[in-house]
Formats: structure tokens, C-alpha cells, sequence
């Protein structure tokens, strides 16, 4: 090597791009059907991947916010968590990974409102004759009641058992779950 003289290059350039750091200590409530996207945090955000030393230079800032992929009813749906951004001197060295978790939307219980069983004179069968109006369907949406119901038995009998047998349907109506009214009576009269 003493022989020999080494000539560096010149003019040499290259980029340093951010450093991805990410998010964790959060999660997403589980809710009921509300028509809407927004979810519920809980926990504090710790965030990961900071160079040692730099810690004291970076700092979350901005409010967090989560967002459901769709607003329908649904197990472990992908959330968004975001609404934050990184401040302090330290801060251009890096970039937030987005924060993705997983939550579950639930059916939203709708009732009949003023169940009502009409009584009827004996005719062989146990149909009853039902009566009520939806209640809980969330504006916008499209939810119809289909009522039925019917007696314990076809026989004649005063505050007789029925058993409401009602649907509902609609273009929303995976989003809910109908809660039928309890203790219906009504007559056969012979």
C-alpha cells in the first residue's frame, strides 16, 4: 500500500429520508350500530422508533381521531387511527406509520311500540292479529316491520298466551336486531 495513493471521489450526494415511527397503547370500543363511522379511543399513545437521544425532540400533536372502514355492522373491522401529527426540533427526521386496529360495530336493538293482540272469534287456527309500530330505526335508514304472531293454541279461551312471530326488512336491516314484545295475551271467543 505505500506504493500506492488513493484519490477519493468528489461531489459524492445522497438522501436521508425520514424514519417511520409508529403508534401503539391504543385501542377502539366496540359500539352498537349509530349510522356512523366514528369510534372511541382508549389507552395513551406511546410512540416507537425514536433514535435514542432524539426522544425529548419529538412529540405528538393534534387530537386523535378513529375511523371505522364503513359505518355497517361488522367483527373486527379495520379502524383508523389518525388526527395527530409530530412536532419538536427533532421532528423532520421522521414520518408516522398509520395506526390500524380493530373494533366491532353490533346490531342496534329496535322494539314494537304499543304491542297490541286483537281478539277474535274461534275459526280453527291460532293466527293472531298484531299491532304496533316500529321504534329505534335510526333516520335514513330503511327498516319496515312485518307483523304476525300467534296464539299458544287455536282453542277458545280468555287471555290467552300469543307469541309475537314479527320481522323486520329493508335495505338496512342487517344493522339491526328485533327485540319482540313480551307477556302479549289476547281472547278466543266462541
Amino acid at each position: 500500500s505505500a506504493n500506492y495513493t488513493i484519490v477519493q471521489p468528489t461531489n459524492l450526494v445522497a438522501d436521508i429520508t425520514a424514519k417511520s415511527v409508529t403508534i401503539s397503547g391504543l385501542t377502539v370500543s366496540n359500539k352498537e350500530y349509530d349510522r356512523t363511522t366514528v369510534g372511541v379511543i382508549s389507552g395513551e399513545p406511546i410512540l416507537n422508533g425514536i433514535v435514542s437521544g432524539e426522544e425529548s425532540g419529538v412529540s405528538l400533536t393534534g387530537s386523535l381521531m378513529a375511523t371505522f372502514d364503513t359505518f355497517n355492522v361488522g367483527t373486527n373491522k379495520s379502524v383508523l387511527i389518525n388526527g395527530v401529527s409530530l412536532s419538536g426540533p427533532a421532528s423532520a427526521n421522521y414520518v408516522i406509520e398509520p395506526l390500524l386496529v380493530t373494533a366491532s360495530i353490533t346490531k342496534k336493538s329496535v322494539t314494537i311500540d304499543s304491542p297490541s293482540v286483537a281478539d277474535k272469534n274461534y275459526d280453527g287456527n291460532s293466527v293472531a292479529l298484531l299491532s304496533g309500530t316500529l321504534i329505534g330505526v335510526i333516520s335514513l335508514d330503511s327498516v319496515g316491520l312485518n307483523l304476525s304472531a300467534i296464539f299458544n293454541d287455536s282453542q277458545v279461551g280468555e287471555n290467552k298466551p300469543v307469541t309475537s312471530t314479527s320481522t323486520i326488512a329493508g335495505a338496512n336491516v342487517s344493522n339491526y336486531l328485533l327485540i319482540q314484545p313480551q307477556g302479549l295475551t289476547a281472547s278466543i271467543f266462541g
